[in-house]
C-alpha cells in the first residue's frame, strides 16, 4: 500500500465554537467535543 501525505496551509481570520468543525470563507468553527473523541494512536 502506497500512503502520502500532503501538507497545505489556510488563511484563517476568525476561529469560533459551533456545532460541527469547519472551515468556510476564512472561519474556522470547531466543535467542542469533537477532539475528545479523535484516537490519535
Amino acid at each position: 500500500m502506497n500512503k502520502k501525505l500532503q501538507l497545505d496551509s489556510v488563511r484563517v481570520k476568525k476561529v469560533q465554537f459551533g456545532a460541527e468543525t469547519t472551515l468556510t470563507d476564512g472561519i474556522l468553527t470547531l466543535n467542542k467535543e469533537e477532539p475528545e473523541s479523535v484516537n490519535l494512536t
